[in-house]
């Protein structure tokens, strides 16, 4: 006969990383939350809008 063995629930426990002194288990509540699209976006502002400068001088 077989015998089936209970599997160990693995979300349980966290693997130790430096003995077990760092593990977070949740994010900081505090700051502003952006997506990756908005920053990407705004910095591609900041190029175009720099590039256009260049070209086309307002002064």
């Amino acid at each position: 006969m077989s015998s089936k063995k209970p599997k160990k629930d693995k979300s349980g426990q966290m693997p130790a990383s430096q003995a077990g002194l760092l593990t977070f288990f949740s994010d900081s509540g505090k700051g502003i939350k952006l997506s990756p699209i908005i920053v990407m976006g705004g910095a591609l502002a900041i190029i175009v809008i720099s590039i256009g400068l260049r070209v086309f001088p307002i002064i």
